[in-house]
């Protein structure tokens, strides 16, 4: 049973369930009669196990269910239908009640004998009812500033802190803009050549003649002397 899990304020609801519980013996009711009420028989402070008949049980029960729902926050497997807050407020404001009725419909109780009977007056004992009733739904309403039961760490067995740091909610980030693809990069332009228009075979140059003069008949060739018979390019005979 991991006790860590109880916080001040389920503590400061079982010790108020536990005064509420102690102040049922505490005077409630009584008579001041000073010297006369010896001679009466009468019982001058009356607590309200003596003076009530059913609202003391009625407060009993309260007190120890408001000490059940602390203890039942050690069971994290127990759920309850409200939180224990609430069920805290509630039961405080019960008794808060209970307690308000009886102070202004006091019972006649055991004040009085058989010869007359005696209106009881409250005494301080049904006041500090009245606190400790209150201080059970007081703390209830603390526990509603507190976070949620702290749970188990991953090896079970550090508890986690209760309640985080307020942190401001950070805005959403903002969407990249579309950056639409870059288009590739078109080659330069280069204009179409004109193919070359075919030149006119270049003119031959003209065989030169030899020294002596005169030409081959048949290539043309220059013919080495004058007095030259056979061409010395193709072979052939002079003048044919």
């Amino acid at each position: 049973m991991d006790v860590s899990r109880l916080t001040k304020f389920d503590w400061a609801a079982v010790g108020a369930a536990l005064l509420t519980i102690i102040s049922l013996w505490f005077p409630w009711y009584g008579v001041d009669l000073g010297g006369g009420a010896a001679l009466a028989g009468v019982d001058a402070n009356t607590s309200a196990w003596e003076a009530l008949d059913g609202i003391d049980i009625l407060i009993l029960l309260l007190s120890l269910a408001a000490i059940a729902l602390v203890l039942l926050r050690l069971a994290p497997s127990i759920k309850l239908p409200v939180p224990t807050s609430l069920a805290l407020m509630g039961v405080g404001a019960v008794v808060v009640l209970l307690v308000v009725f009886r102070i202004i419909d006091k019972p006649w109780g055991d004040l009085g004998n058989e010869y007359f009977k005696v209106d009881a007056g409250v005494r301080w004992g049904i006041f500090a009812t009245l606190v400790f009733g209150a201080a059970i739904a007081g703390t209830g309403f603390l526990k509603l500033s507190e976070g949620p039961a702290p749970t188990l760490g991953a090896a079970g067995t550090a508890p986690q802190y209760r309640q985080q740091p307020y942190a401001a909610p950070q805005a959403p980030a903002q969407p990249q803009q579309y950056a639409a693809p870059a288009a590739p990069a078109a080659p330069p332009y280069q204009a179409p050549v004109a193919p070359a228009a075919p030149g006119a075979p270049a003119a031959s140059a003209a065989p030169q003649a030899g020294p002596g003069g005169g030409f081959c008949t048949k290539c043309g060739a220059a013919l080495p002397t004058a007095d030259a018979q056979f061409c010395t390019s193709c072979g052939a005979q002079r003048g044919q």
